[in-house]
């Protein structure tokens, strides 16, 4: 091997055994941070909007189905793959009902696809964030409001994206209010776009959700003063 260098160890000159660290060790399941999830407010939202009261008895919680549609985007898995996927562990901690030990009532990915197009739909999605949201205001006090655009790289195929030249890339838009590092809203545009319509419409679904701001960041494409009074004006706050 050579001359050591003045910092290299070798293993057999150590006199503690190499420490060999299981790599599964360092991760938390999906399925684990939802079971200890406090989702009630999203269970509230669901059964309002699926109009849960009024509707014959549900084989299957809506809270549950929603779940398995988050383990679902988080895995990047097909309905019926992620179905056939979980494993025990996973059914204990969604709390899937036991037929019989180590046999659970899980949805079958049918009915988990009928749950997500036909009943949740884009609607009921967009409660639900808006309802994480409105906690999430209530979580952080004082907060740094941000609003800024953020390029969505488009197929060279699609024939509705238009070619940036400033980013180099046929693209879209993204325009997102942040609190902190959490986007709370988005409106999305075509590429090439000004930033500075979206600014008011931005602010103003996020204070519908009660932000306690110290102070709002804006990016130069919404430096204008109709934008900078309309933001004070909402969230008492001089805009930056």
């Amino acid at each position: 091997l050579g001359r050591k260098s003045a910092n290299m160890v070798f293993a057999s000159e150590t006199t503690e055994e190499p420490e060999v660290i299981d790599e599964n060790d360092l991760f938390t399941p999906i399925s684990k941070l939802l079971g200890e999830m406090d989702s009630f407010h999203i269970e509230r939202v669901l059964h309002e909007h699926l109009n849960y009261a009024q509707r014959r008895k549900w084989e299957y919680p809506p809270i549950l189905l929603f779940k398995l549609l988050v383990v679902k985007t988080f895995r990047k898995q097909s309905y019926r793959r992620v179905i056939s996927s979980l494993t025990i562990e996973d059914c204990e901690f969604l709390e899937i009902s036991e037929k019989e030990p180590g046999i659970f009532s899980i949805p079958s990915a049918s009915t988990l696809h009928d749950f997500a197009y036909t009943r949740l739909g884009p609607d009921g999605l967009k409660k639900i964030m808006f309802s994480n949201g409105i906690q999430i205001c209530r979580s952080i006090l004082n907060g740094t409001g941000m609003i800024d655009s953020s390029p969505v790289e488009a197929s060279r195929y699609d024939k509705y994206a238009k070619f940036n030249s400033h980013y180099g890339c046929k693209m879209y838009k993204m325009h997102i209010f942040h609190l902190n590092e959490i986007p709370l809203f988005h409106l999305f545009s075509k590429g090439n776009e000004h930033d500075a319509p979206y600014a008011i419409p931005l602010a103003e679904n996020v204070q519908n959700m009660l932000p306690k701001l110290k102070k709002i960041q804006l990016d130069a494409g919404y430096d204008s003063f109709n934008i900078h009074s309309t933001l004070w004006k909402m969230f008492k706050v001089q805009p930056l």
